[in-house]
């Protein structure tokens, strides 16, 4: 392979990696601020931990993505000088010294092109710090507590539900379930919402890194050239494969959502239904003569409203079984996200590779 070199091309390619790297720094950044969640109380509790763990990793990530982008635009930098200071003989005699690597791949020419490509211009395609915008609720999310609030909004716990709950479920259903889905869940959307950003970002430095290292080999070719197309291309999949990790986090987040506001949903239906058949309960005691200045115990209330007791207890049997459900669900949700990361996942299973260094510069 005959060498050449164009060190502005390269000069270019050194500023874009050196862009990147300060992208990093304005993700890691975004990261640090908007993925913290904090302790949370209810079901939110069992994903605080691997939370806090996706969290590290994340953070961890776009550290080693800054230190990488820096140290390779640095020493990109060393490289186009070098070659500006010595002529091309001596790059090309310098460059048969360089250990041999496999540069890109050939691509055939499209069908009815005749003649050498036009050689493709080192240009910044993606903005990815743009991606980085305030984080809001992604589309489909909505506030688990919301059904909760709503309903306890139209129910009053008056003197006949107080003594009707005692004497079947012993709870105020409204209490329990506020307890149940009680947390920063807008915190926890913001937290998907920063993943999704950050997915997006990692894929524009990724198709940014490897369309234009394809870009520098038509103006730079070489022992030299091949090894730092192997490299870059290398980051750029690396970058790619977190890109599909963040967005798989923000799915397995967005689950947990969903799955708690279909839950609360159902929560709230069913309070409904409790305080149904407590409004026909009052309605028979009363109709048989119990007055509230009386000393009702269960037994008289059950005597008077058997049907309705029974119902209430039943539908608060499928609230608890539903409560189960989706605390089995969340726990699920908790293992996967532990899959993804810590020391089996893919952050640090397949780190970003160390700086790149040129051979001679």
């Amino acid at each position: 392979m005959t060498f050449k070199v164009d060190s502005f091309q390269l000069g270019m390619y050194a500023g874009i990696v050196r862009n990147h790297h300060e992208d990093a720094v304005a993700a890691k950044e975004f990261a640090e601020k908007n993925l913290h969640i904090g302790s949370q109380p209810g079901v939110l509790v069992s994903l605080v931990g691997s939370h806090e763990e996706a969290r590290r990793d994340v953070i961890s990530a776009l550290t080693a993505l800054v230190e990488v982008c820096g140290a390779a635009a640095t020493e990109l930098d060393r490289t186009w000088r070098m070659y500006d200071s010595v002529d091309r003989a001596e790059a090309e005699r310098l460059d048969g010294t360089y250990p041999q690597s496999e540069g890109r791949p050939e691509v055939p020419p499209l069908p009815g092109q005749s003649g050498e490509p036009m050689p493709m211009a080192i240009t910044q395609h993606y903005i990815p710090a743009g991606r980085l915008s305030e984080p809001k609720p992604l589309h489909g999310f909505t506030n688990p507590m919301q059904p909760i609030n709503d309903i306890g909004n139209l129910i009053s716990v008056g003197f006949w539900a107080q003594k009707f709950l005692e004497a079947t479920i012993r709870v105020n259903p409204v209490q329990e379930a506020s307890q149940w889905v009680a947390g920063d869940w807008e915190q926890f959307a913001k937290a998907a919402s920063t993943l999704h950003s950050l997915s997006w970002f990692c894929t524009d430095v990724a198709e940014d890194q490897r369309v234009n290292i394809n870009a520098l080999l038509d103006h730079w070719t070489g022992n030299a050239a091949n090894s730092a197309f192997q490299y870059f291309n290398n980051l750029g999949h690396r970058v790619g494969d977190y890109s599909a990790v963040l967005a798989t986090l923000r799915d397995k987040y967005m689950e947990a959502a969903r799955g708690a506001w279909e839950a609360a949903e159902a929560l709230s239906d069913i309070i409904q239904g409790i305080f149904d058949n407590i409004f026909w309960a009052s309605a028979a005691a009363i109709a048989g003569g119990v007055l509230a200045e009386t000393v009702v115990g269960p037994a008289i209330l059950w005597s008077f409203a058997a049907l309705e007791c029974k119902n209430m207890v039943e539908l608060w049997q499928d609230a608890t079984r539903l409560i189960m459900a989706i605390q089995n669900t969340i726990r699920g949700i908790h293992g996967s996200v532990l899959e993804l990361v810590g020391t089996n996942g893919a952050f640090q299973t397949h780190p970003l590779p160390a700086g790149y260094d040129h051979p001679g510069a």
